[in-house]
């Protein structure tokens, strides 16, 4: 797990789980080690979700997100806000004027015209897909000794993916109106091995088949799959 996704489960995801806003599960080892964590909440895919100007700043704002994590000379509570504030970006809770005004105290002045785009801003939408997004997906890479302990031929995500996010998916879609699985794939060392991996173990594809103009925070790509087709798997 990379830092931000840990920091979020030790500290965001009982309370989002308690108050409903997204479902984590855990996969635990019979001795109570942790092996793998997921989350799931309800979506919407869109043919168009932002305009080009503020696609442009919101890619610039987590840009800049990314850069200053990197600065040695912040505190370590100023480095943290920055890190959950960069989650936030990647899993689209949402951002605050407040959180704005927060990264301005530390050193930026180059977000005025976001704050515009906070006090101004029109929803437009064209075309909406109903979805479940994925938003974690993770394993515990301390505990890779015991899984293959287990002697099973296969990746544990994909077991993970099959045998315990799947059958929950279908239970939903019995539910609700739901067409799509999505996620945001967040590797910052080489995003096309991941996203081929959940091409080719997960049957997830990417999003030309919707031709969307999506928000995509850096350093992560946007793959779907048709519900329909893995509950035939």
């Amino acid at each position: 797990m990379n830092d931000s996704i840990a920091l979020t489960l030790r500290n965001e995801a009982f309370g989002e789980d308690e108050d409903g806003d997204t479902a984590y599960y855990v996969v635990k080892h019979s001795s109570g080690e942790i092996m793998f964590f997921f989350s799931l909440k309800t979506g919407m895919l869109y043919d168009q979700f932002l305009d080009t100007r503020q696609l442009k700043l919101m890619t610039e704002f987590s840009s800049y997100l990314d850069n200053i994590v990197q600065n040695s000379s912040l505190s370590e509570s100023d480095k943290n806000f920055v890190v959950n504030l960069r989650e936030k970006l990647r899993t689209r809770k949402g951002i605050t004027k407040a959180d704005l005004e927060s990264i301005s105290k530390m050193g930026s002045t180059i977000f005025e015209d976001l704050e515009k785009e906070f006090n101004d801003s029109i929803t437009r939408v064209g075309q909406t897909f109903p979805a479940i997004e994925l938003v974690h997906f993770c394993t515990n890479d301390g505990t890779e000794s015991l899984w293959k302990q287990m002697d099973i031929p296969m990746p544990f995500g994909a077991v993970v993916f099959w045998y315990f996010i799947v059958p929950i998916v279908q239970r939903i879609r019995e539910c609700v109106g739901c067409k799509y699985l999505f996620l945001f794939a967040a590797d910052l060392t080489k995003p096309e091995k991941l996203v081929k991996y959940y091409a080719d173990q997960l049957n997830f594809e990417i999003p030309d088949k919707f031709s969307l103009i999506i928000f995509r925070p850096t350093k992560c790509d946007f793959s779907w799959c048709d519900i329909c087709s893995v509950s035939r798997k």
